[in-house]
């Protein structure tokens, strides 16, 4: 069993076998695959070997580094923290801290080697002998998900003046979204594992801002029509566990924090672009109640409008667009129709950017600014009032405090306050 292999290489190393050396090489071959082993056990073991082994040879296991590198890097992304403990404190004992970045630089091809085909071909990287399909998609998703995070963090700890050079031991696949590992990748985006969604997410987050400028024009293009549309574009489903069902699953934060990012990197300036396929995107997943989505998602709204060109705001076209998709998917929420937990953050959401785009009627021309406020409080903010009184018993005490708070200090104002006298 397991255990034993593991007693018996301690035993032998403590005894200084003459055969010492040629254990390690055949162990470097296995490691891995054990590593990347679906049952937990074999890859505990494994690293507990591997560390037995740094300990026993320390320096001399130096010119097998390249070889083993970059499968105990990617044990510490593991799904399971016991393995990710494991990897990094065996690792960490045998290589400082400050030198990981020069091994990272040194292993450049490596790395990109096994990234490449844990994404596209993962089950050929360790035995599945006996393993349904399941059981093998379920391993394909692990070892994808672990390379995901694992190139998230290269692209974030590399210094900026050795960037490029670690880039250039990435496949031209990069650069072409025609071929299999970009389109893998943007599938990615709409896996059924949440952690995989997540880990595309943060990873094109990073790909963009840290070597956009090594990324092909066709590849930018793509993930501006194809990619970044296809985030909101429909629920992603997911089986209950103990259930036959599906259930949607929350688009999750990442997505915004995506959209964040790129719109802040300034590379995709038509991306909020009202009739862009991002934003149709945008508009129809707000009128379908952001597909269930809580609080982390309506949170980010405000933020998100208010990344918007003030000239796209000054257009009451794309206000009522917005503003009326928002309100519709507003009892198609999980969180109003729940009547528990954050129950009134898609209210917040429609409040806020009412009250937003209000205050930015400052931008429009005085002589527009008047009827612009008129249109959007008679339309967009009477509504707010209407559904304070029916939903009452599901929002915090707080919410129609700050609801009040604004009709009063709009009140104040003479040019809106005879517009709001009606609905006060």
């Amino acid at each position: 069993g397991l255990k034993e292999l593991e007693s018996y290489v301690l035993q032998k190393l403590k005894e200084g076998s003459a055969e010492e050396e040629s254990a390690l090489l055949r162990w470097v071959i296995e490691f891995d695959r054990m590593v990347l082993c679906r049952e937990r056990k074999v890859r505990s073991h494994a690293l507990k070997v591997m560390n037995a082994f740094a300990q026993h040879f320390e320096r001399r296991i130096t010119p097998h580094l390249k070889a083993v590198y970059p499968s105990w890097l990617i044990s510490q992304f593991d799904g399971v923290r016991e393995i990710r403990r494991l990897a990094l404190d065996s690792f960490s004992a045998l290589i400082p801290v400050e030198k990981h970045g020069m091994l990272q630089l040194k292993c450049r091809s490596e790395l990109f080697e096994l990234i490449e085909n844990a994404i596209q071909s993962p089950l050929s990287l360790t035995f599945t002998a006996g393993f349904d399909e399941e059981g093998k998609n379920d391993l394909s998703v692990a070892i994808q998900t672990s390379a995901v995070e694992m190139l998230t963090m290269l692209l974030v700890s590399i210094p900026d003046t050795s960037l490029k050079r670690f880039w250039s031991a990435a496949s031209s696949d990069w650069a072409d979204p025609s071929t299999e590992l970009p389109k893998i990748l943007f599938s990615f985006a709409q896996s059924p594992s949440p952690r995989l969604r997540s880990a595309t997410l943060t990873l094109f987050g990073s790909l963009l801002t840290r070597v956009g400028a090594h990324l092909s024009a066709k590849f930018l293009s793509a993930c501006e029509l194809e990619m970044f549309p296809s985030l909101l574009s429909r629920p992603v489903s997911t089986k209950v566990a103990g259930k036959g069902s599906s259930t949607p699953v929350a688009s999750s934060e990442a997505a915004f924090d995506l959209v964040f990012t790129l719109l802040e990197s300034r590379m995709f300036p038509n991306l909020l672009s009202p009739k862009g396929p991002f934003m149709k995107s945008l508009l129809k997943f707000l009128s379908q109640g952001c597909h269930g989505s809580g609080w982390e998602v309506y949170r980010s709204v405000l933020p998100l409008l208010s990344l918007i060109d003030p000239e796209v705001i000054a257009s009451l076209d794309f206000v009522d667009s917005f503003l009326s998709n928002l309100w519709d998917g507003l009892p198609k929420s999980s969180d109003v129709s729940s009547s528990t937990g954050n129950s009134e953050s898609p209210f917040k959401a429609y409040f806020e950017s009412v009250v937003y785009v209000v205050h930015t009627a400052k931008s429009t021309s005085p002589n527009d600014r008047l009827g612009y406020q008129q249109h959007i409080i008679l339309k967009h903010f009477q509504p707010v009032v209407t559904a304070f009184l029916k939903y009452s018993s599901l929002l915090s005490p707080s919410l129609p405090a700050q609801l009040a708070f604004v009709l009063v200090s709009l009140l104040k104002k003479e040019e809106t306050s005879e517009l709001l006298l009606p609905i006060w």
